[in-house]
C-alpha cells in the first residue's frame, strides 16, 4: 500500500510542476489553523554553475489539493487518501525536529536521474541503461527537501528526505 502511495504521489507532482512552462517547486506545508497548504514557487537555477540561486518569493500561487492533482471533480478520491499522508508526515517531521507544524515545508523539486538496471545479486555494480544512440536514459524523478519556514526571510534547509521518508506505515494507522 504505501509502495502504490509513494509511486502515486511523485506521479501528482510531476504532473503539477509540469503544467507550468518554469523550473518549478511544489511546497507542502500546514498553515496555521492545520489546513494543508500547497504552493507552487518558481526557483532560480544556474545551469553553468549547477547551482540554486533561490525562489521567486513574490511569485508564488497557492493551490487547493484539486489544483495540485489537476482536477475539477477528485472521482478517485486522492484528495481524500493524499491530505491526511501529507498532514501525518508533516507533523512527524515537526515533532522530530522540535520546530512548530505550520513552520515546517517540504519542497519538491522534479529531477531526472539516470535509468539503473537492477542487481542481479548483491556482488553486481549499478549499470546505467543506455538507448539505441548510446546514450544515457534518464526517468523522472522528485527530490524532497524539508525546510524550517517558507518565506523569503525564513527558509532554512533542515535535510533532504526519501519517499520512503515522506510516507511510511505508521501514516496508515488513523488518527482520533
Amino acid at each position: 500500500m504505501i509502495d502504490f502511495i509513494q509511486g502515486e504521489f511523485k506521479k501528482i507532482i510531476l504532473k503539477c510542476c509540469a503544467k507550468y512552462n518554469k523550473d518549478v517547486a511544489l511546497i507542502l506545508g500546514i498553515d496555521e489553523e492545520g489546513t494543508n497548504a500547497y504552493t507552487i514557487i518558481e526557483y532560480l537555477y544556474d545551469y553553468e554553475e549547477n547551482q540554486m540561486k533561490g525562489f521567486k518569493w513574490d511569485e508564488a500561487q497557492h493551490l487547493t489539493i484539486l489544483q495540485v492533482l489537476g482536477v475539477k471533480i477528485d472521482i478517485l478520491n486522492y484528495s481524500g487518501l493524499a491530505e491526511p499522508f501529507i498532514q501525518k508526515s508533516i507533523l512527524r517531521f515537526s515533532e522530530q525536529l522540535g520546530i512548530h507544524y505550520s513552520k515546517i515545508s517540504m519542497i519538491c523539486f522534479p529531477t531526472q536521474r539516470p535509468k539503473l538496471k537492477r542487481k542481479q545479486n548483491e556482488t553486481d555494480e549499478d549499470e546505467y541503461v543506455y538507448d539505441r544512440e548510446g546514450n544515457v536514459v534518464y526517468v523522472d524523478d522528485v527530490d524532497i527537501y524539508l525546510y524550517d519556514g517558507r518565506t523569503q526571510e525564513h527558509c532554512i534547509y533542515k535535510e533532504t528526505i526519501s519517499f520512503s521518508d515522506l510516507f511510511n506505515e505508521q501514516d496508515l494507522i488513523p488518527t482520533e
